[in-house]
Formats: C-alpha cells, sequence, structure tokens
C-alpha cells in the first residue's frame, strides 16, 4: 500500500528533502539548535524579568506602611497594567508616595 507521507518528510538515507534537495539531518539539527537556543536566551530574559519584578514587589510589600499598601491594594484592583503597577512601585522607593493611576500622589 503506498505511503501517504510525501517525500519531504523523508529521512536521509538516499531520499529527498524539500524540492529535492537531499534531506540533510545536520541543517535541520543546526536550525533546531538555533531556535532553541533563542527560545532559550528568550525564556531567560522573561524569567529574569519576573524573578526582578517580583523581588521588588516584596521588597515593597515588607517595607511599606498601611496606606502605601492599600494605594497599590486600589490600583491593582483597577486593572492597571504590570507596567504600572510597577512604576507606582517604583515611584514610591524614590518619593515615598504611590501615584493614583490618575496622577494623584498619596
Amino acid at each position: 500500500m503506498p505511503s501517504s507521507r510525501s517525500n519531504e518528510n523523508q529521512s536521509s538515507t538516499g531520499r529527498t528533502g524539500p524540492q529535492g534537495e537531499p534531506a540533510s539531518g545536520n541543517r535541520q539539527q543546526g536550525s533546531s539548535n538555533q531556535a532553541r537556543s533563542q527560545g532559550n536566551d528568550s525564556s531567560a530574559e522573561i524569567l529574569e524579568y519576573y524573578r526582578s519584578n517580583t523581588d521588588r514587589l516584596l521588597e515593597f510589600l515588607s517595607r511599606s506602611d498601611d496606606e502605601s499598601l492599600n494605594r497599590l491594594v486600589t490600583i491593582v484592583r483597577s486593572g492597571a497594567s504590570y507596567d504600572v503597577v510597577f512604576t507606582a512601585i517604583e515611584q514610591s522607593s524614590t518619593n515615598g508616595s504611590i501615584n493614583q493611576p490618575n496622577g494623584t500622589s498619596h
């Protein structure tokens, strides 16, 4: 019975790859390794971003008074983006007060 697979997916044992080229495991492996490396780099950057933000949040929570914590909770509950939340935390660490999303400082 004939196989339903095309020649594009066949192995390198004398068969051809896409567009009649000899199938090359090395070429595909190199591309795969490069893509994996780029994926690992991206994953490492994303992981570092979240670790950094988690550290900043924990530091803020541990050193803030009740009023500052309540303002932060209000910002979070308003549906603010991560950037807005962490900008508020950053502002608090530089000037001691959190700005509400509408720009008012408390």
